[in-house]
């Protein structure tokens, strides 16, 4: 973590919501989750991969190192802002996703990072959507 406190704050902040979405995760999906206009993902990726933090399959998905490196990004986040970061990082991917996307591509992190915020205060609108996205999920899985 020490390392990567070092790091640009953009750096930071792309290595904090790769985390957020899991061992393995393409470059379309992390773009979306970014509210920074100013954040490059192909810059992103390429400082990762010359860190050796992150690596590319041949896939063209990316993968941590190692697990602790993306518990060292994970921890980049401050414990008291994880269920509002995860909440909004859901939101964001959902909001610059079209609706094929979600159906076919990021629903379940839409989901996985929306559930981890449930326990803010979530007005009535924003509980009812992620109970139908759950749902969704849920289809989607069986």
């Amino acid at each position: 973590t020490l390392q990567m406190n070092s790091l640009p704050k953009l750096v930071q902040t792309g290595f904090m919501n790769a985390a957020c979405l899991g061992s393995n995760f393409n470059a379309s999906i992390l773009g979306k989750t970014i509210k920074d206009e100013g954040f490059d993902v192909c810059s992103f990726l390429k400082i990762g991969k010359d860190g050796g933090y992150i690596e590319e399959s041949e896939s063209g998905s990316y993968s941590w190192t190692h697990d602790q490196i993306q518990q060292a990004a994970y921890n980049l986040i401050p414990p008291m802002q994880r269920e509002s970061f995860h909440f909004q990082l859901g939101q964001r991917l959902l909001e610059n996703s079209t609706n094929c996307d979600v159906k076919r591509d990021v629903l379940f992190f839409v989901v996985d990072n929306m559930n981890k915020g449930k326990d803010l205060k979530l007005d009535r609108g924003q509980m009812t959507q992620l109970a139908r996205l759950n749902l969704q999920a849920g289809n989607k899985a069986i």
